[in-house]
Parts: C-alpha cells; sequence; structure tokens
C-alpha cells in the first residue's frame, strides 16, 4: 500500500473534483503552515464541499479518507531528523483544525455518512497523537541505559522455560493473547477434543505465538544494536519512538513472511499487539524494585509512550486496512 496505490486513489478523485496535488506539494517542500486553502485542513474541508456539491457516492468520500491517512501517515511516524518540532507542530495544529471542522461543520452536511466520517476524525486524532509522541525524549543524559533496561525487560520474558512445553513466558504471553482475541472477536473455532482441524488450530495458533516472539527478539536485538551507538552521538534521546520505528518495521515485515498471521483478521493483530504492550507494562513495573528510582520511573515512561504509540498506530493501521478492503 505505497505511494503508487495513494496516486491511483488521487487520479480517481480528480475525477470527480477533488486535486490533491497542491496538498501533496506542500507536504514534499516540507510546508505543513495552516493558513491557507492547501494547508491539511484546507484542502480536507474544501474537497468535502466538492463531493457533497456534486452528490458524490459514499465510496468517493472514503476514497478521499484513505488518500488523506495515507498522505499524511508518513510524516505523522517520522522522527525528529525528519520532521522537525516545529514542522510537526504546524501539521498537529492544522489537523486539530481540520478534526474541529469535521465534527461541527461537515458532520452538518444532509448527504454526508455520518458513521465513516467520525471513523476518519477519530483516526485523525490518533494521528495527532502519535506525532505528538514522536518527540517524547528521555529526561536522564545517559539514554544507554533506559534502552537497556527495556531490553532486559524483554529478555526476561523471552528466556525459555523448564516446563514441558518449552515456551518462554513471552511466547505463552502471545499465545494466550492469540486465544483472547480469538474468543473476543467469536472467531470460528472447532470444539477442544482430537478433531484433526482443532488440532490445526492449535498449531497455527502456537505458530502465531512463537511469531511473534520472534519479532519481539529481533526488534531488542536491533535496539541493542542501536543503543551501542549512543555513545557515539548516532542516536537521539527519543528512545520511546526508537523502539516504535524498529517495532513496526519489523511487524510488517514479519506479517508479510507469516501466512498464519497475515491471514488473521485485522482486529485480532490489534487486538494481540495491545496484548502484549499492555503486558510489558506491567513488566516493567514490576521491576521498579531492583532499580534506581529515577532510572525505573523513565523506563517505565518509555514502555508507556512506546505502549501508547503502538496501539494508535495499530488502530490507524485497522482503518487504513478496512478502507483498503473496502475499496478493492
Amino acid at each position: 500500500m505505497g505511494e503508487s496505490y495513494n496516486a491511483k486513489i488521487r487520479r480517481g478523485l480528480k475525477g470527480h473534483g477533488v486535486n490533491l496535488d497542491p496538498l501533496v506539494a506542500r507536504i514534499k517542500a516540507g510546508d505543513f503552515s495552516s493558513d491557507t486553502k492547501s494547508s491539511i485542513s484546507g484542502t480536507v474541508i474544501q474537497s468535502l464541499e466538492v463531493l457533497r456539491n456534486n452528490l458524490s457516492s459514499k465510496e468517493t468520500y472514503l476514497h478521499l479518507y484513505l488518500a488523506v491517512m495515507l498522505l499524511l501517515l508518513p510524516v505523522i511516524v517520522a522522527s525528529d531528523q525528519e520532521v522537525p518540532k516545529v514542522s510537526k507542530a504546524h501539521i498537529r495544529a492544522s489537523m486539530k483544525n481540520c478534526v474541529e471542522k469535521l465534527e461541527s461543520e461537515v458532520a452538518t452536511f444532509a448527504t454526508i455518512d455520518k458513521v465513516s466520517l467520525t471513523i476518519f476524525s477519530r483516526s485523525l486524532r490518533k494521528m495527532i497523537h502519535i506525532s505528538e509522541m514522536t518527540s517524547c525524549d528521555v529526561k536522564r543524559s545517559d539514554t544507554t541505559s533506559v534502552f537497556k533496561e527495556m531490553i532486559s525487560d524483554v529478555q526476561s520474558i523471552t528466556n525459555k522455560g523448564d516446563g514441558l512445553s518449552g515456551m518462554s513466558a513471552c511466547e505463552d504471553l502471545f499465545i494466550t493473547g492469540t486465544i483472547k482475541a480469538i474468543n473476543a472477536f467469536s472467531l470460528s473455532m472447532p470444539e477442544p477434543g482430537c478433531d484433526p482441524r482443532h488440532m490445526a488450530d492449535m498449531t497455527n495458533i502456537i505458530n502465531i505465538g512463537k511469531s511473534l516472539h520472534d519479532v519481539s527478539l529481533l526488534a531488542m536485538r536491533t535496539t541493542a544494536s542501536v543503543s551501542s551507538c549512543i555513545d557515539d552521538g548516532m542516536t537521539q534521546k527519543d528512545v520511546a519512538y526508537q523502539v516504535f520505528h524498529l517495532s513496526a518495521k519489523l511487524f510488517h515485515q514479519i506479517t508479510l513472511s507469516f501466512p498464519e498471521i497475515s491471514q488473521l483478521p485485522i482486529p485480532i493483530i490489534t487486538f494481540i499487539i495491545l496484548y502484549f504492550t499492555n503486558e510489558m507494562q506491567q513488566v516493567s513495573f514490576a521491576a521498579f524494585a531492583r532499580r534506581d528510582p529515577d532510572l525505573s520511573q523513565e523506563t517505565f515512561r518509555c514502555w508507556w509512550i512506546f505502549s501508547s504509540m503502538f496501539q494508535e498506530y495499530m488502530g490507524v493501521m485497522s482503518e487504513v486496512v478496512a478502507l483498503s478492503q473496502i475499496l478493492v
């Protein structure tokens, strides 16, 4: 779902009188000021007015929502080195203005689908939150120590157990999360027993758990290599963002690589990730007693920021995937 896909959507929107090219040009130029018609807010609101005046179909509105989200997502998840903090503040200001107008003005359009509009505005709010969290820095001068403690937290649950299963606490955590997700969303599964279909489902669940466990290990190993560069001045103090960026990148690679995961409904995947990030906060909190108080506080804070960022990101990706599937 790259730039060419979004370009195709934008070309289709031009047939309905909506031209997003000026906004695309401004984003590429790094111009995020919010005082013109070609700003994020100005473009979205004007485009919606055009669709209303043309009596466009609900599907056309959905194409606009998807195009805007895909256009904004790369700058939303960018680091402070890629998009400066001042520019991020301008982006958020324009997006907040856009959300306010969506909820106060566009929501009154007689022909607008209220449900899809609400989902769109909610997704924009999530993106605003993500952008805010990408700039959260560690308050300690020794950033390395926070990286190391986060790595230690994951390592503490990835060691293989001594039980009959031979699984680590991390694998067990993901497997439990998968089962809870399946139950929560009432995904069809055969009753327990000797039914071969049930055995196949259990094998899939275990494979899902192990695959996501591998993502966690790989993310932490990569994080460890990144943290080793801190002393050389190669990494900034945005520890939570660094862990999020690596984890999100690896997550996308793994979901494409493992059919057991890629074939799951996106709400199931989202639930599993949220279950894991919440549990990792509990692991970090439990380690408070053995750490320096300030280090404990910063480590837990980074886990909270990372978890919140990943949860909001998965929420946005869920809507992007849902829209893309509807509009196939």
